[in-house]
């Protein structure tokens, strides 16, 4: 195994506690090392966990709230910190009580503001995990978020055909912010809770994500009034 240094990005022994690069201190070593699962590890506790702590607990203040805001946002954080540059990143459980279906949070700068979102999102039944990108505005019509999303997704597949993506999510939950959320994804990928890929392949699947949205950032595909009537079979 190697360790990778945050600061420099080198690979180093597994045996060596400073950077050979540029002496950083190594930290973490379950963290930063390469093919780690640190993720799959904290997902799976919230799969094990969510559903019986939100019918006992109810509120927000449950452990599995805690774990998922602080140790599971923390592990997040430090993985994207490694990997992107200028990325922020958050965690909810919801307010009040438990949401029903809890998220991952990460955002950058892809070039314009499209309004688009980046999350990780639990499905309401535990049975997985969602990483979608959707469009965060809350005052479109249905229609005006079919269309961005038919526009956008068609776009993806015209420059990306390799990239494999699922057009809808559906996270067994009716309340009205999953209802939202299913509304307004423009692409997902979905990972059941007994298959979660390691740490490497989740980051990879996020630059992915990251780089649709670049692209529609160069396109602005909705200002190209022929092709969203092509799109939308006008």
């Amino acid at each position: 195994m190697v360790k990778i240094c945050k600061n420099c990005g080198k690979e180093n022994k597994d045996e060596l506690t400073f950077c050979e690069n540029c002496g950083s201190l190594l930290m973490n070593v379950k963290e930063v090392t390469k093919g780690s699962a640190v993720l799959r590890d904290d997902f799976e506790r919230v799969f094990r966990d969510y559903l019986p702590q939100r019918k006992k607990y109810v509120k927000v203040g449950a452990p599995i709230a805690y774990f998922i805001k602080e140790d599971l946002l923390a592990d997040f954080s430090y993985l994207v910190d490694m990997h992107f540059s200028g990325f922020g990143t958050d965690a909810t459980v919801g307010k009040g009580n438990l949401a029903h279906c809890p998220q991952l949070f990460f955002w950058g700068d892809y070039g314009c503001d499209l309004g688009l979102m980046f999350m990780f999102i639990f499905k309401g039944d535990m049975s997985g995990v969602y990483l979608s990108m959707r469009y965060s505005g809350r005052l479109d019509s249905d229609e005006s978020l079919r269309i961005k999303r038919d526009v956008y997704q068609y776009c993806i597949k015209e420059h990306f055909p390799e990239f494999e993506f699922l057009e809808s999510i559906d996270l067994v939950s009716n309340t009205e912010h999953s209802i939202s959320y299913e509304k307004s994804t423009i692409i997902s990928k979905f990972y059941s809770k007994d298959n979660i890929p390691d740490d490497d392949v989740l980051i990879e699947d996020m630059k992915e994500f990251f780089k649709c949205a670049e692209l529609l950032c160069k396109l602005k595909p909705l200002n190209d009034e022929e092709l969203v009537k092509k799109v939308m079979g006008k």
